[in-house]
């Protein structure tokens, strides 16, 4: 593969570590707040499981999102991007279900977090950094 693919590859890593995934807690703890969840607003014990959350997910989140970016990357260069990015906004469902086997819980409490997940995936969707179409000839 090209340099230039492997450098968009881990420009979206980051992008899924650094955005996305803060992103998911934020509208994990929006859907605490309108749920009335204890704790939701006393700012310290949200950064407090926020931060723990965010650091026991990071790394399953990163293989999920690398398994992601591979099989973008064996997408036909010819498709236009907005079909591009409805293909990638439904391989995003590999990175939950990545996710959900290295953590091995039970599917219910997994699925508590359905609606921040597809939010979160939908704006890396919509983030992500597409393949220049380039000629069969480079």
């Amino acid at each position: 593969m090209r340099r230039i693919v492997w450098i968009k590859v881990l420009k979206n890593l980051v992008l899924l570590a650094l955005v996305v995934l803060p992103i998911f807690f934020v509208f994990v703890w929006i859907q605490s707040l309108l749920q009335q969840a204890t704790g939701a607003t006393e700012i310290a014990y949200v950064m407090e499981t926020g931060g723990v959350y965010y650091l026991s997910n990071v790394i399953p989140v990163l293989v999920g999102g690398l398994i992601h970016q591979l099989l973008l990357t064996f997408l036909p260069r010819e498709l236009e991007s907005t079909k591009y990015r409805i293909v990638a906004f439904f391989l995003t469902l590999i990175i939950p279900m990545v996710v959900w086997l290295l953590w091995g819980g039970p599917v219910k409490s997994f699925l508590l977090f359905a609606v921040p997940m597809i939010l979160a995936l939908g704006v890396y969707a919509l983030l992500i950094r597409i393949p220049v179409k380039y000629s069969p000839s480079e």
